[in-house]
C-alpha cells in the first residue's frame, strides 16, 4: 500500500477505505463536515479546528477540506490529505501560494505556530513553507505520537466540566458571594471555549435561575 509524504497509508476511494474515514464536524454558523482518519487523527484535528475557530479567525463553510486522494502537484509523492491526516481552512481566505503576512495579522500567524507547539510536534501549519500554503495544515508525527497527543487531548476532555456540572454550580453557587464565583470560573476556563459568549450564556442562565427561585415558595 503506497503512503503519503507523513509516512502514513493512503486511503484509498474505495468502501473499505472510506470505513476508515470519520467526518470532522468543523465549527462556525453553518453545519459543514470534511473527512478525516477515525481515531487519533480525528481527535487531533477536532482539537485543531476548534482552538483554530476560537484563537485564530472564525472557520467559514466555504473552503474547507480534508481527505482527498491524490498526488502532491504532479508527483510523485502523495499528498497527505491522501492520508486523510490534513485539512484546509479558509481557503479562500488563506490561498496556496500567499505569504501568510498578506492575509492574516501577527496575532494570527502567533497563534498559529502557538498550535504547531501545544501538538508537542504533531501538526504542522503550511504557511511556513518556502512556498507558503497558508490555508494548510497536517499530521506529521508518527501514529504512536499522534496516538500520545490525542490520549492528552481526551483527557483534558475528561477533565472538562459538564453543561450539568456549569448550572448546578449557578443554582449551588451565588456569583456575587465571595468564593461563591471559583467553580464556574474554573468551569469557564476549561469547558467551554468562546469566554465572551460563555459569559453571556451564563449570565442569562443565572438570571433565568433567579427568576424562577422567585417564583418558588420560601421554603423551598
Amino acid at each position: 500500500m503506497p503512503t503519503s509524504q507523513n509516512g502514513w497509508p493512503v486511503v484509498p476511494d474505495t468502501d473499505a477505505g472510506r470505513r476508515k474515514l470519520t467526518d470532522l464536524v468543523l465549527p462556525g454558523t453553518m453545519p459543514h463536515t470534511v473527512r478525516v482518519l477515525a481515531g487519533d487523527v480525528a481527535t487531533i484535528a477536532r482539537w485543531h479546528v476548534a482552538e483554530y475557530h476560537r484563537r485564530v479567525e472564525p472557520i467559514q463553510p466555504a473552503g474547507c477540506w480534508g481527505w482527498n486522494v491524490r498526488l502532491i502537484g504532479d508527483g510523485p509523492d502523495w499528498s497527505n490529505h491522501a492520508a486523510a491526516c490534513a485539512w484546509d481552512i479558509n481557503a479562500p481566505d488563506n490561498p496556496d501560494g500567499a505569504e501568510p503576512s498578506e492575509v492574516m495579522t501577527t496575532r494570527q500567524i502567533d497563534e498559529c505556530h502557538a498550535l504547531e507547539r501545544e501538538s508537542d510536534g504533531v501538526l504542522r501549519w503550511g504557511g511556513d513553507w518556502s512556498d507558503p500554503d497558508p490555508m494548510h495544515w497536517e499530521v506529521v508525527g508518527t501514529p504512536a505520537q499522534a496516538a500520545r497527543l490525542a490520549e492528552k487531548i481526551r483527557n483534558e476532555e475528561d477533565d472538562m466540566p459538564s453543561v450539568d456540572e456549569i448550572v448546578r454550580a449557578l443554582l449551588n453557587h451565588d456569583l456575587g458571594k465571595p468564593g461563591g464565583g471559583d467553580t464556574v470560573a474554573v468551569a469557564l476556563q476549561s469547558g467551554l471555549q468562546d469566554g465572551k459568549k460563555a459569559l453571556a450564556e451564563l449570565a442569562l442562565l443565572r438570571a433565568e435561575v433567579a427568576a424562577v427561585k422567585a417564583l418558588l415558595p420560601p421554603a423551598l
